[in-house]
C-alpha cells in the first residue's frame, strides 16, 4: 500500500487520459462477466457446505481420537502398573519358594553327607580289623 501511494500519483494524470476511452470496454467486460459472477456461487455452495462439514467431521474425529488415546494410554498405564505388580509378587513368591527348596535341599544334602561319612567310617574301620 505505501509502494502505490508513491506510485500512483505521478500515474495520476495519465490514468486521467487512458481510463476515459477505456471505460465502455470495461464495462463489456464487466457485462460479460456478470453471468458467470451470478451463476458461479450457488455452484460453489455446494462445494463450501461439503468443505465446511468435512472440516466438522475432521475436527470431531480428532477429537474422539484424542480422547480414544488418552482412554488407551491410561487403561494402558493402569495395565502395566497391574502387570508389574502381580509380576513383582510372582517373582517374590517364587524367590522365596526357591530359597525355600534350597534350603531344604541344603539340609538333606548335608544330613546325607554325614550318613555317608558316618558309613565310610564305619566301613573303613571295619576293613582296618
Amino acid at each position: 500500500l505505501p509502494l502505490l501511494l508513491v506510485i500512483l500519483p505521478p500515474m495520476l494524470p495519465l490514468l486521467l487520459v487512458i481510463l476515459p476511452p477505456m471505460l465502455p470496454l470495461l464495462l463489456v467486460i464487466l457485462l460479460l462477466m456478470l453471468p458467470l459472477l451470478l451463476v458461479t456461487p450457488p455452484l460453489m455452495l455446494p462445494t463450501l457446505l461439503a468443505n465446511a462439514a468435512s472440516a466438522v467431521g475432521h475436527t470431531t474425529a480428532n477429537a474422539a481420537s484424542a480422547v480414544g488415546h488418552t482412554t488407551a494410554n491410561v487403561a494402558s498405564a493402569v495395565g502395566h502398573t497391574t502387570a508389574n505388580a502381580a509380576s513383582a509378587v510372582g517373582h517374590t513368591t517364587a524367590n522365596v519358594a526357591s530359597a525355600v527348596g534350597h534350603t531344604t535341599a541344603n539340609v538333606a544334602s548335608a544330613v546325607g553327607h554325614t550318613t555317608a561319612n558316618a558309613a565310610h567310617t564305619t566301613a573303613n574301620a571295619a576293613s582296618a580289623v
